[in-house]
C-alpha cells in the first residue's frame, strides 16, 4: 500500500518540476483552467434583431448588406461568440449570458423569377441557394422584396410553429396541409398486386442516354450533374440525400427510382405498355443518386417497409407525388404512414420538397 503511494507521490513532484521549469505556478494553472468554464467563455454580447423593414448589422453578414437583399440566413455561424474576423469596429450592449447562441433571422420574401412570382423564407441558406438552382438560370432577370406580416398571412403562405415559411414552386415544395389532403385524394387506394411475372428488362429497355453540357451521359451521371445535392464537382462532394452523408467518390452513388420499378409493377404498372415503362424507367423525375449502401437496403420495398434516416417528410412526399403523377396504388397503411411523417416533418419546420429530378 505504502509503495503505492509513494508512486503516486513521485508523480506528482514529477509533474509539479515539469510546470516549473516550464515557468508556470500552481496558481497560473488554477486560474487557466477557471477561464474554461462556460459562463466565462460564452459570455456574449447578444444584439437585438432587426424588424422586417431593416438589415443585419454589417458584423454578423460580413458586408454591405446591400448587396444581398437577403440578409444573413442563420446568424450562428461562430459557436463561441468570437469576432474571427478581426472586425472589432463594432459592439453591441449585453442584453443576456447565455452559454450558447441559439438565435436566427428569419425574414420572408416576394421572389420574381422572369415574371413568376414565389413566396420563400429565407431561414436557411441551403434552402435559398437549393431554390434558386431549381428556378431558375443565368438568363433570368431576379428581383427580390421583403414582405411585411399582414401581406403573408393575407397571400396564405404557411408558416410552422418555429417560424419557418415553407417554400412553394411549381410543386417542388409542399406548401401546407390543404395541398397534401388535396395530393392524397388524387392516389388510388388498395392492395397491391401478386403473383405477377416482374421483368425489370421491361422497363429499361431500349436505354436512354442524356446530354448535358454538350457530353453524353448515362441516366446515374446525368442525376448527380444535375442534383441539388451536389455540393461541389472537382473536387467531388455530394450529400446523400438518404443518409445525409457526404459522399467523395461518384462511383459510390447508385441511381435510385423512388417508387421503385418491380414496385411500380405491382402498383398497376404491369398493365402498362412497353413505351409506358420505358418512360417511367427513364424519367428524370422519379429518381435521384443515393449512397449505394443505403439503395440496397431499400431494393424493391415500400414506406412502410423503409425509410431514410433523414428527409423523411420529403421522401414521403415524393412517394405519394410519384403515385398521383403515374397513378399508381398506394395501400391505406402506407398512405396514413407517408401522411404522418409528412406532418411531423412540418411542425419540426422541415421544409418538405420533391427529391426527384433536377
Amino acid at each position: 500500500m505504502w509503495k503505492a503511494i509513494v508512486r503516486v507521490l513521485i508523480v506528482v513532484l514529477i509533474f509539479a518540476g515539469i510546470l516549473w521549469l516550464g515557468g508556470y505556478k500552481i496558481s497560473e494553472v488554477s486560474r487557466r483552467i477557471e477561464l474554461k468554464s462556460p459562463s466565462t467563455v460564452f459570455n456574449l454580447n447578444v444584439p437585438d434583431l432587426p424588424g422586417n423593414d431593416e438589415t443585419l448589422p454589417s458584423s454578423m453578414n460580413g458586408g454591405n448588406n446591400d448587396e444581398n437583399p437577403f440578409g444573413t440566413a442563420n446568424a450562428n455561424n461562430n459557436d463561441n461568440g468570437s469576432n474571427e474576423s478581426g472586425n472589432t469596429n463594432e459592439t453591441f450592449p449585453t442584453t443576456q449570458q447565455t452559454e450558447k447562441a441559439q438565435f436566427e433571422y428569419s425574414q420572408q420574401y416576394r421572389l420574381v423569377i422572369d415574371g413568376h412570382e414565389y413566396s420563400l423564407g429565407s431561414t436557411t441558406t441551403v434552402g435559398l441557394i437549393r431554390f434558386l438552382n431549381n428556378n431558375c438560370d443565368s438568363n433570368d432577370t431576379i428581383s427580390c422584396t421583403p414582405v411585411s406580416n399582414n401581406e403573408s398571412s393575407s397571400e396564405g403562405t404557411t408558416s410552422t410553429s418555429e417560424g419557418v415559411t415553407q417554400v412553394s414552386a411549381n410543386g417542388k415544395y409542399l406548401k401546407n396541409e390543404e395541398e397534401l389532403e388535396e395530393l392524397v385524394a388524387n392516389i388510388p387506394v388498395g392492395e397491391l398486386a401478386t403473383n405477377v411475372d416482374y421483368n425489370r428488362t421491361s422497363f429499361e429497355n431500349p436505354v436512354k442516354s442524356y446530354t448535358y453540357n454538350g457530353q453524353t451521359m448515362n441516366r446515374n451521371d446525368y442525376s448527380w450533374h444535375t442534383s441539388s445535392f451536389l455540393v461541389s464537382e472537382n473536387p467531388f462532394k455530394y450529400t446523400c440525400p438518404y443518409t445525409g452523408m457526404t459522399v467523395t467518390n461518384e462511383d459510390n452513388l447508385d441511381y435510385d427510382h423512388i417508387v421503385p420499378l418491380k414496385s411500380v409493377y405491382l402498383r398497376g404498372g404491369a398493365n402498362w405498355t412497353a413505351e409506358q415503362m420505358n418512360a417511367y424507367a427513364y424519367d428524370q423525375d422519379v429518381g435521384i443518386d443515393v449512397y449505394y449502401s443505403a439503395n440496397r437496403s431499400k431494393a424493391d420495398k415500400g414506406p412502410t417497409q423503409w425509410l431514410p434516416t433523414v428527409n423523411v417528410g420529403s421522401y414521403c412526399y415524393s412517394w405519394l407525388v410519384i403515385c398521383e403523377k403515374y397513378n399508381l396504388t398506394m395501400t391505406q397503411a402506407e398512405i396514413d404512414l407517408c401522411t404522418t411523417k409528412i406532418q411531423e416533418a412540418m411542425a419540426n419546420g422541415e421544409t418538405i420538397e420533391f427529391l426527384g429530378g433536377q
